[in-house]
């Protein structure tokens, strides 16, 4: 740790920000492709009517991450690494 305690690399954290960025977008799409699939499958039954629902259930538990923790989560990141960068950039 350097004397004005950053002890961090900000590109590092940009890094993880983007890193959770691209989940989130690969979580969200696989999501679509899924429902999609499951839309056009030759099932019809009481069965794909509860396995949708609960897949419906899943979702939204998903969409409920990503909005509320998700998004946080990579804002904290992108400001934590800004002032990590302007505090790298005032040592003595």
């Amino acid at each position: 740790m350097n004397g004005n305690g950053v002890n961090v690399r900000p590109e590092d954290v940009k890094k993880l920000a983007s890193a959770l960025q691209t989940y989130e977008r690969q979580v969200m799409q696989a999501g679509k492709d899924f429902q999609k699939a499951l839309e056009s499958a030759s099932w019809n039954d009481p069965q794909k009517a509860r396995f949708a629902s609960k897949f419906s259930d899943f979702q939204k538990k998903i969409n409920g991450f990503v909005a509320n923790d998700s998004k946080p989560m990579i804002k904290y990141l992108n400001e934590y690494a800004r002032r990590a960068s302007e505090m790298r950039g005032m040592r003595p």
